[in-house]
């Protein structure tokens, strides 16, 4: 499954659903499609937690991107549960769409 997510306006936060943990580590992949703004920035944090756990926390994050293109980070030791914490920078009028591509466990 292919989730896509538009985000327009520095500082908004996007949260992906989660996902269950399917193997000790995870291969996170996201292709940015458009990006519009001359400052426009997007950082994309793994957070993960347990079932039983209420908060979420950091295991990971992406380099800063900033053009169209894929990016993958490999994550392990992940806890059951994982989501995208998405965070777009670069003033009001800046915007991306991004294609976040199932993980692949191993």
């Amino acid at each position: 499954m292919i989730v896509g997510e538009a985000l327009r306006g520095s500082g908004e936060e996007i949260y992906t659903a989660s996902a269950s943990r399917q193997g000790k580590k995870g291969a996170f992949l996201v292709d940015v499609i458009q990006f519009e703004g001359a400052l426009a920035t997007l950082s994309i944090e793994i957070q993960h937690k347990n079932k039983c756990d209420e908060a979420w926390k950091a295991a990971g994050s992406f380099a800063t991107i900033t053009t169209t293109g894929t990016s993958k980070k490999e994550i392990s030791n992940l806890l059951e549960e994982t989501r995208l914490k998405l965070t777009l920078g670069g003033g009001v009028t800046a915007w991306v769409r991004v294609a976040i591509l199932p993980i692949v466990w191993s």
